[in-house]
This record gives structure tokens, sequence and C-alpha cells, in this order.
């Protein structure tokens, strides 16, 4: 889990999603900006649609942030990102989940 200043707070959340950039892979589509401000912000939406369980949208929501952890902290540094699972996620490994992620990230950090 990330520290609680590096995630969204119901206010920025909604307005980063109205005024954001988008990308999308087969499985994860984010929604993304970049600031002046150098922290990163991070934060991921699991719908009910992709996961009935909240045990399962948790353990979706906790291998994100683990993904978004394990890339360089350098390279998000400005970045404001919101992802989205899409159905089929779950079917997902872990390292297939990580390399969509990643992926998204080397194509919006430019």
């Amino acid at each position: 889990m990330l520290p609680k200043k590096e995630r969204f707070t119901r206010k920025s959340f909604s307005e980063l999603v109205s005024h954001a950039a988008r990308a999308k892979a087969e499985h994860v589509s984010v929604t993304y900006r970049h600031t002046t401000d150098p922290l990163k912000k991070v934060s991921f939406v699991i719908s009910k649609k992709v996961a009935k369980s909240a045990v399962a949208r948790n353990a979706l929501r906790r291998r994100g942030y683990h993904a978004v952890s394990s890339f360089d902290p350098n390279l998000l540094s400005g970045l404001k990102v919101i992802f989205f699972f899409n159905k089929g996620v779950e079917t997902l490994s872990y390292p297939e989940l990580e390399g969509e992620i990643h992926s998204l990230l080397d194509r919006i950090k430019k």
C-alpha cells in the first residue's frame, strides 16, 4: 500500500477524471496527468462488474499498488494516475498484471 500522501482524495480524484488524458491496455485503463508537483499520486478502481466480492477487489487493488511500488519512483514524480481494471483482469497472474501496468506507465511517463 502506498503512503496516504501518495493516494487521492475524493476531490482530487474527480478533478483528475474530468481533466486528464487516457491510455488503455487489454485489461487495464489509465487516466493520467503530468503536474509540476514532485509527488506522485496513484489510485486503483475495480468495479463490482469486474470482481463481485470485496475480497477479490481488494486483492486486485493490493496487486496493483505492489506493481506500482516496484516501478522506478523517480520516473513517476509529478504524475497523477488512476488505474481502472476491466473485465478479465481477475484471471491474470501477478506477472501478467504487473507487465500491463508497467507497459502503461512506460507509455505515459514520456
